[in-house]
């Protein structure tokens, strides 16, 4: 298994991979809340941990051969941005499997970030989160826009801001 190193490929193509990924999978981020059945679309299998915080979290076998471990307390939108993550791992730093690999968890390398970046753009594509914060109600508060657009999406209050900053929404 090789270490993960980063793809390079920037913002606008991870943006397009995560689009195909959508595409492909059928995953509409406001209506799929099971998000197991997308990992499981490109051959991945998804198994609990309660011992996932001291070791890896996604292990690439190799072509749709992948695990990701959860640990069995997290949120269930913890999870899901946890999925999202490492499925980013899989199609940015495995090359869908060409390259076997393992990732541990915590991290804030490069391929890191990417992977990151992946996960929000799958989880809350651009052009629909604006769209939607931008028709909330101004009657709301940050926090309650910030906790309106997470229901929304199922992704957790901080998984929402942090998105919300990035665009530069807030």
């Amino acid at each position: 298994m090789s270490e993960i190193t980063e793809c390079g490929w920037g913002k606008t193509v991870i943006k397009r991979i995560a689009d195909k990924v959508r595409e492909v999978s059928g995953f509409d981020p406001k209506k799929t809340t099971d998000f197991k059945s997308v990992v499981e679309a490109f051959g991945g299998k998804v198994s609990e941990d309660k011992d996932v915080f001291f070791g890896d979290t996604i292990k690439v076998h190799g072509k749709l051969d992948f695990t990701i471990k959860l640990h069995p307390l997290a949120t269930t939108e913890r999870q899901r941005f946890t999925l999202a993550h490492e499925l980013g791992h899989y199609f940015l730093h495995s090359r869908q499997g060409d390259k076997p690999l393992q990732a541990f968890r915590l991290g804030t390398s490069m391929a890191e970030q990417e992977a990151n970046y992946f996960a929000a753009e799958l989880l809350m594509p651009e052009s629909m989160f604006r769209e939607d914060f931008n028709s909330l109600s101004n009657d709301l508060d940050q926090d309650g826009k910030i906790s309106r657009m997470a229901q929304m999406y199922h992704v957790s209050f901080t998984a929402a801001s942090v998105r919300l900053t990035s665009l530069n929404l807030l």
